[in-house]
C-alpha cells in the first residue's frame, strides 16, 4: 500500500484529505509543519508528499527545493497545494511533481497521486 504524507498546518484540511486519500486505498500520515515533516521523513519515507504551498508560514516552494537537494528525498514525488490560483506554470522549477489549486475535486487529486506513483 502506497504511503502519502500530508503536510498542511490546517488540521481540518489535513484530516479531510487524509480521510479521502485513505478511502482510496492509501496509507496516510500527517505533518502539521515543515519541522515535523522533516523529522518524519528521517524516520519513515513516504511514497509521495502532498504539501501546502505555505505550510506553517514557510514557503513550500523553498522547502520542496531543499528536500529535493537531499539524496534521501530527491526521488519522492511531491504535489503542492495552493489557495492562490497564481502558481507559476513552471512549478517544476521548485521541484514539485505537480500542483493543485484549492478548492479542488478529490478525483482530480487522486488521479494526480496515482499518476505520480506509477
Amino acid at each position: 500500500m502506497a504511503h502519502v504524507r500530508i503536510a498542511d498546518d490546517n488540521d481540518d484540511i489535513s484530516q479531510m484529505l487524509a480521510n479521502m486519500i485513505r478511502a482510496n486505498g492509501f496509507e496516510v500520515s500527517m505533518a502539521a509543519n515543515p519541522l515535523q515533516l522533516t523529522y518524519q521523513l528521517e524516520n519513515k519515507l513516504p511514497d509521495l508528499v502532498l504539501m501546502d504551498i505555505l505550510p506553517g508560514g514557510w514557503d513550500g516552494r523553498e522547502l520542496c527545493k531543499q528536500l529535493k537537494k537531499d539524496a534521501n528525498y530527491k526521488e519522492i514525488p511531491m504535489i503542492v497545494l495552493s489557495a492562490s490560483h497564481h502558481l507559476p506554470e513552471n512549478y517544476k522549477s521548485f521541484c514539485a511533481g505537480d500542483t493543485l489549486d484549492k478548492p479542488f475535486e478529490m478525483p482530480v487529486l487522486i488521479e494526480k497521486i496515482n499518476r505520480l506513483l506509477i
